[in-house]
């Protein structure tokens, strides 16, 4: 959307966000990186399905995790506590692999 292109994934109904994930980052150079930020996270209650579709069809080379020291749960749900950095990372390459057997992650906290 920086470029006058993309699309909000928000916006689009969740049996569509793969979809629109894959064609908003084709195969491209190998000098060439499409960055997709997701907001959400694979163990989130309301917003997994979404990063699991940008996850699996952007079929990323690489993932960069962040995740907030000393957090313990899911912003407005305190039910759901949140993994630690090692099952994160883990479970986001998991997942990422399922459509690019090469991703690998970088992570920060």
């Amino acid at each position: 959307m920086i470029a006058g292109e993309g699309l909000p994934i928000d916006a689009v109904v969740c049996d569509f966000t793969a979809g629109a994930a894959e064609v908003l980052s084709p195969d491209n150079d190998v000098d060439h990186w499409d960055v997709i930020e997701g907001q959400g996270s694979l163990f989130h209650p309301a917003y997994a399905g979404v990063s699991l579709g940008l996850l699996h069809r952007s079929q990323p080379d690489a993932i960069v995790v962040c995740h907030e020291v000393g957090r313990r749960t899911h912003g407005g749900y305190v039910d759901y506590p949140l993994p630690d950095l090692v099952e994160c990372i883990d479970t986001h390459l998991a997942m990422g692999r399922r459509t690019n057997p090469d991703c690998a992650a970088w992570a920060c906290a």
